[in-house]
């Protein structure tokens, strides 16, 4: 790396430091002094540079760099003079670089700057592909797409999707007060960032941004780092939360006035350096121009909808007549003048309605205008259905299809009622015929100074009283007076119009004179036709002019171009060709053939593939091969070849890809121009200069190549753009910018015709322009079609556009001239530029109609045969699968095909078909034996069921009469089958039959039989017979009888437990009482002793008892309950009170822990608990033992224990000891009930708690209470 770094400068130590530094980095380093000299120097590879970079060494940038770098160079290094960091980026060796710029600060001040130069190629290269990857799919959608709202999503979703980039909005801007900017659409990472931020177009706070800026400037916005720049302050912390890092504002114009602007967002802040804007600006240059196509085409349909409306509304008669002169359409003003219906009208032709007089002479117009020529001035007689007359005036023209007249147009003003006002005056003031010849000079004079001199100049002869003086007209600051003029102060005046201007016409008398009332309407007449006409020529020039205008998108890039001969010659090389082959024009051109300049190993495939291609085979159109130039080397080349329509030439793009040295703007220009070659395509100098003439361009201008080489394109195909315009299109193309434009261009021959042209810059490596590419396209037919299709919108528009079934209108040539909006139904979306002037074969492929039948159905449409399959299906845009019904019908020479979307009512059918098979399955698979009989009682079906059921064969049952099936029906059973059957025949429903039948294996089964009757047709075809097996049914009946008769004796017995307990209870209390009298009395040892077993057992009896009512009581749901907030600590010290005889008496110790817990309970209910479980634990504890209580409280549960030490539970007994008068051992031998616990659980379950236990055999036992805890 050491013999590539130099220096020059007095600290030789910095040699050392920067070889260290730079020996790591793989880019060019340039030190520079304050006086930008080089000082040190390192480079990745000398040959990258164009000169020996030791020579630059004390040199200053400007002496050894290029001019387009020095321009890039000299402000970034004044930007480091003030400290500021920089970098641009340029192309040098067709390689692109960017530069970064580093300033050097010396006690304060600027000692020079280090520039960091890295090649950026590749990645401008992924940049370009991305780009134009996005830049294609826009302009796919611009072409397809007419819904304005979708197409700015679609833009945005692209960008995002495809461009890669973190967000894409696009905002208009509002003339309000604030200047604001709407955000219409978006895509990508937003998370609400455009409802957080204001953004508006003026001078102030929010317009300093690069939204702002570029609407006012009209120029693109980057924004490197959203944190730094101060002008994004507004917006940074929404920005950065969102890890938006850098920013583009692109300006969308229409008609060069900028009505918004398209923002991206990147998340990369090395986003939008110059090449990537370049690329940008263009696709929104591009994206504004379809934007405004989209508003173009609505303003269209709105103007064509705006003109239906007037033709019915219009108060004038018009007429639309075919080449027989029958009508073939007419307003509804001319039927209510006329006073036919549109019925009787359109039985008519145009002669019925003329004069007898007037028809030789309307005769001979109609025939001028079917010749094509316009006639105006028509002025004849109609007659009404009553036999009237009206004197009417108006002009006919023709309507052409395909350069034919098909049809005329004629339309008539009613002037009945004014040329009796002119009959009445001309009898009265015979001598003001003259009057009236001033229509003629207004009708056949051209300029408005000799129509308005003419007019004056008769006024005077008009009026033939003494007084009368002369005559004047005053218009657009002129004035126009008649011979011998003076004004006078006794004038009479009247005013008119023309184009928001008024002018008068004034007579002049010599002496004062009263001036008659028709003299006066006279002269307003006179005006009023001056302005009428005029008005009506410049209304005339404006619809001419206003026509919907097509562009078409053609760009042209430069590359190497071959046209080659049949013969493999080559006839034609560009300089690209000469700089590839090393060879020069003269020496290629009619000299060489293809094959010289391929490598034997591809030689015989691209023969093959030329023969091929002139047999119009399907050959590769773009490969790789090994070129030979003239020095022997051999390079790899991307050929992009074809043949050139019409011709059995072709023409041939190279791309040398060896070293992959093609800029972006040579690629661009390859890949365009093989889309144009098929159109006029134009090469030019800067100066005008054309030096490239295509055979597109020689068949469209009628000038062969040799004519126009070395001319000047100005004189060879003069247009109708001013020097003004052509210098600002100069202007644009040589800032590197394209142009196109539609207007109207001259043949050889002088014919003029409308056409698109556009212009695309060749740059050089120092961004100067060195050529233009043209592409005219001529849109001669286009205009026509459009012609066509408004002439075609005339007729019936409602009707065939609100129809239900589509319709397509062809002409004898198959192209579509028009649809309406069923059509786009059908075919699932597709558009009008789809469709439209496309042959119906395309529409045919995009539906995947077969080519064969589709054709087939058009050779018989245009002979007028009839279509014999009639239902065609389809698979439109959407991908969905439909079935049309086609017709046709023949009108004028063309034909309207009919699409009647059938795909609903094919469903239903096939739902239908569907249902029945639903119905069979369900007949076979029902769980119901099913039999179907006719009318005379004959088996003729059966389902499965029946088969499986019975054990019979099909065979065995089909055919045969129900009544003789006696293995089936027994003959107990025959009689009530009969009488039910006959029952349901004669319209009585006998309901559910239950019946006995027999298997073959002679099984009884009970079985339930419904009749219905089998309609067809609307009519009784036969019985259905449905049997339900209800064998188990009748069985689990049988059960369910003796399970209700099991729980009677239950209830029985709980019935009989009550009574007895209740009877047991009664004779209680009084023993227990003289038991206690007697032992108070008594002081005998011995009877004190029987004494105290009477009481004591009596208070088990009575305890015994207690626990079975309230057990019963549970179970049966009517035990009450008074739930109150209680401490459980104090329910269970009132549980031992009432357990202390019985603890004092075994001796047993008492560990208490006894928290205060809260619970909503029935204070006896949960005493009676802990009562059995003290008793309980006493009872099972040895003499002396232990019982532990215990309560806590955790995450909103209280909860209580009993535990003792004593016998404990085996672990088989744990899980029955809560069922009902289930004893362990231990509690049978300690005289246990087996309820006690059973009523616990039933207690606790009621409080909405649960108890458990807990025990190890032989050492102890442990119940655990839980309860929900009160809430206070």
């Amino acid at each position: 790396m050491a013999e590539n770094i130099f220096y020059k400068g007095p600290e030789k130590e910095l040699i050392k430091l920067f070889h260290d530094i730079c020996s790591s980095i793989n880019e060019f380093i340039f030190i520079f002094d304050r006086k930008a000299r080089f000082v040190f120097c390192k480079v990745p590879k000398k040959e990258l540079l164009y000169a020996n970079p030791e020579d630059f060494l004390g040199k200053e940038f400007h002496q050894v760099m290029p001019k387009h770098i020095n321009k890039k160079f000299k402000k970034s290094f004044k930007e480091n003079k003030k400290g500021i960091e920089s970098s641009f980026e340029y192309q040098l060796n067709n390689k692109w670089f960017k530069a970064s710029l580093y300033p050097i600060i010396k006690d304060n001040k600027f000692d020079g700057c280090v520039a960091l130069i890295r090649d950026i190629s590749d990645r401008n290269l992924r940049i370009r592909n991305k780009l134009l990857k996005v830049i294609n799919k826009i302009n796919g959608l611009m072409l397809k797409q007419d819904d304005e709202k979708k197409l700015l999503k679609s833009i945005c979703k692209v960008l995002v999707s495809l461009g890669g980039y973190k967000l894409a909005w696009i905002g208009f801007k509002e003339h309000d007060k604030k200047k604001t900017v709407k955000p219409v659409e978006q895509y990508g990472y937003e998370k609400g960032y455009l409802k957080s931020i204001r953004v508006s177009w003026g001078d102030n706070k929010y317009g300093k941004g690069p939204t702002g800026k570029a609407i006012r400037t009209g120029k693109p916005q980057v924004n490197k780092n959203v944190l730094t720049n101060p002008s994004y302050k507004p917006w940074c912390k929404e920005a950065e939360k969102r890890g938006y890092c850098s920013s583009i504002a692109l300006p969308l114009k229409i008609n060069n006035k900028v009505i918004g602007a398209l923002n991206i967002y990147s998340s990369d802040p090395e986003s939008f350096d110059d090449f990537e804007v370049r690329l940008l600006s263009d696709l929104a240059h591009d994206f504004s121009r379809g934007l405004s196509l989209v508003k173009v085409r609505r303003r269209l349909r709105k103007s064509e909808k705006d003109f239906k409306k007037l033709f019915q509304k219009s108060s004038d008669i018009i007429q639309r007549v075919n080449l027989k002169g029958e009508l073939v359409d007419i307003n509804q003003s001319g039927l209510n003048k006329l006073g036919y219906s549109r019925k009787e009208a359109l039985k008519l032709k145009l002669k019925d309605l003329i004069a007898k007089r007037e028809l030789d002479n309307c005769l001979k117009l109609f025939k001028k205008c079917i010749r094509g020529d316009r006639v105006d001035d028509i002025k004849t007689f109609l007659k009404t259905k009553k036999g009237e007359e009206l004197i009417v005036e108006g002009s006919s023209y023709p309507v052409m299809k395909k350069g034919e007249v098909s049809s005329v147009w004629v339309v008539f003003h009613d002037v009945t009622e004014e040329e009796k006002a002119k009959r009445e005056l001309r009898e009265r003031f015979k001598d003001l015929e003259m009057i009236y010849q001033t229509t003629l000079i207004l009708k056949n004079k051209k300029e408005l100074d000799s129509v308005f001199q003419k007019i004056v100049s008769k006024l005077p002869d008009v009026y033939k009283f003494p007084e009368l003086a002369c005559a004047r007209i005053e218009y657009d600051d002129k004035v126009y007076e008649s011979d011998e003029f003076w004004a006078s102060r006794w004038n009479q005046s009247a005013s008119f119009k023309i184009n928001g201007s008024t002018g008068v016409v004034k007579v002049y008398y010599k002496e004062k004179k009263e001036f008659l009332e028709e003299e006066k309407k006279m002269l307003k007449e006179v005006a009023n036709q001056v302005g009428s006409y005029l008005s009506r020529q410049e209304v005339m020039r404006k619809l001419k002019n206003s026509e919907e205008k097509y562009r078409t998108l053609i760009e042209n890039t430069g590359t190497a171009i071959a046209i080659l001969e049949e013969d493999t010659t080559i006839s034609y090389a560009n300089r690209f060709f000469e700089k590839l082959s090393g060879y020069s024009k003269k020496e290629v051109e009619g000299k060489k053939s293809w094959t010289e300049f391929v490598t034997k190993e591809y030689l015989d495939k691209m023969k093959n593939y030329h023969k091929q291609r002139r047999d119009n085979k399907d050959v590769p159109k773009s490969y790789e091969f090994d070129f030979i130039n003239k020095k022997g080397n051999i390079r790899r080349v991307l050929l992009f070849i074809d043949v050139i329509p019409d011709t059995e030439r072709s023409v041939a793009s190279l791309i040398d890809i060896t070293e992959r040295k093609k800029a972006e703007d040579e690629l661009r220009l390859q890949a365009e121009l093989l889309k144009a070659v098929g159109q006029a395509v134009i090469a030019t100098k800067p100066d005008g200069e054309i030096f490239y003439w295509n055979k597109a361009a020689e068949k469209l201008y009628g000038w062969k190549e040799e004519e126009v080489i070395g001319k000047d394109i100005s004189k060879v195909t003069p247009t109708d753009m001013s020097r003004r315009q052509a210098n600002k299109i100069m202007a644009k193309l040589r800032k590197g910018e394209s142009w196109e434009g539609e207007f109207m261009v001259q043949k050889k021959d002088g014919t003029e015709f409308p056409a698109i042209v556009s212009d695309a810059p060749v740059m050089n490596d120092k961004g100067e322009l060195t050529a233009i590419i043209g592409v005219t396209t001529s849109i001669t037919e286009r205009k026509k079609l459009e012609k066509q299709l408004r002439a075609s919108e005339k007729k019936y528009y409602l009707v065939f556009k609100n129809s239900p079934n589509g319709l397509v209108l062809i002409n004898n040539k198959g192209e579509i001239i028009d649809f309406n909006d069923a059509v786009i139904e059908i075919s699932g979306g597709m558009n009008r530029d789809e469709i439209v002037g496309k042959n119906v074969l395309n529409l045919g492929r995009k539906l995947k109609i077969g080519h064969k039948q589709l054709m087939k159905a058009l050779k018989t449409i245009v002979k007028g045969g009839s279509l014999k399959k009639q239902e065609w299906e389809i698979t439109n845009a959407r991908g969905e699968k439909r079935v049309v019904y086609v017709t046709y019908t023949e009108i004028d020479k063309n034909y309207l095909i009919m699409l009647r979307d059938v795909t609903e009512r094919r469903k239903a059918e096939k739902k239908l078909r569907t249902r029945e098979q639903e119905l069979r399955a369900i007949f076979n698979s029902t769980s119901d034996a099913i039999v179907v009989l006719d009318l005379k009682g004959r088996i003729i079906r059966v389902n499965e069921i029946v088969i499986e059921g019975s054990g019979y064969k099909r065979e065995d049952l089909i055919g045969k009469s129900f009544r003789k099936l006696k293995r089936i029906i027994p003959m107990k059973q025959l009689p009530k089958l009969m009488k039910a059957y006959g029952q349901f025949l004669m319209g009585r429903d006998p309901g559910y039959v239950e019946a006995k039948l027999k298997t073959k294996k002679r099984e009884e089964v009970i079985v339930e039989i419904k009749f219905s009757f089998l309609i067809k047709e609307g009519k009784r075809a036969g019985v259905i017979v449905v049997m339900r097996d209800v064998t188990e049914r009748k069985k689990k009946k049988e059960l369910k009888k003796k399970v209700e008769a099991q729980e009677e004796l239950e209830q029985l017995r709980k019935n009989f437990l009550i009574m007895i307990t209740h009877e047991l209870k009664q004779p209680l209390t009084p023993i227990m009482g003289y038991a206690g009298l007697l032992k108070n009395k008594s002081k005998d040892a011995e009877k004190l002793d029987y004494l105290e077993r009477i009481i004591n057992n009596s208070y088990k009896m009575r305890d015994m008892i207690n626990r079975i009512l309230t057990l019963l009581k549970l179970e049966a749901g009517t035990l009450q309950f008074d739930f109150k907030e209680h401490d459980l600590s104090s329910i269970i010290e009132d549980s031992l009170i009432n357990k202390k005889s019985m603890i004092d008496l075994k001796k047993i110790k008492v560990d208490k822990n006894l928290k205060s817990v809260y619970v909503n309970c029935d204070r006896e209910r949960m005493k009676d608990v802990f009562i059995n479980l003290i008793d309980n634990a006493i009872k099972f504890s040895e003499k002396g033992d232990r019982v532990e209580l215990k309560t806590w409280a955790d995450k909103g549960k209280a909860y209580a224990s009993v535990k003792d030490h004593g016998v404990g539970i085996r672990k088989e007994d744990i899980k029955k000891l809560f069922k009902k008068f289930y004893q362990t051992k231990e509690g049978k031998q300690r005289g246990g009930t087996g309820i006690g616990l059973t009523m616990i659980k039933q207690i606790i379950k009621r409080h909405g708690g649960d108890i458990s236990v807990k025990s190890k055999h032989g050492e102890w036992t442990k119940f655990i209470i839980e309860l929900p805890r009160a809430s206070g």
